[in-house]
């Protein structure tokens, strides 16, 4: 009886998913790799959008020292421009230091001269050569022993 009742009954009513589970489920296993490629392409952007705006700042910043270094020489040839008599000043400064260094580098020349004139002065002595009554005039004020 309970098999004839089942069996001459009508069917139970299938649960309707909508879509297949098999379907579900790989949809959810993607979806870990989809936002695991969307945050990536994310900081691509990001990244890009950085690395513009460091370039833009190179940029400016050598612009400027550029400008800057502009300013330094404008300012510079207005000095000269507006200031002769200080250029000239320089120059004549210039030339008074070569002079000086000149008359150094004389004066250590005379120096080693002097050094070698007594020497010279004494030798003649030995031989008698030099002028009567200029005997010591012409040596340094040194003791004769």
């Amino acid at each position: 009886m309970t098999v004839a009742k089942m069996f001459f009954a009508d069917p139970p009513k299938k649960k309707k998913f909508g879509f297949d589970f098999h379907l579900v489920q790989f949809f959810f296993a993607c979806l870990l790799s989809l936002a695991i490629y969307l945050v990536a392409q994310y900081s691509r952007y990001e990244m890009r959008r950085m690395e513009a705006e460091a370039e833009l700042k190179k940029k400016a910043e050598e612009e400027a020292k550029a400008k800057a270094k502009e300013m330094e020489l404008m300012a510079e040839e207005e000095k000269q421009v507006t200031d002769p008599q200080l250029s000239e000043v320089k120059a004549r400064l210039d030339k008074l230091e070569e002079t000086l260094k000149e008359i150094v580098v004389k004066s250590k020349k005379q120096s080693g001269n002097v050094a070698e004139r007594p020497a010279s002065n004494a030798v003649k002595k030995e031989h008698g050569t030099a002028k009567p009554g200029t005997l010591g005039a012409d040596l340094p004020a040194k003791k004769i022993l």
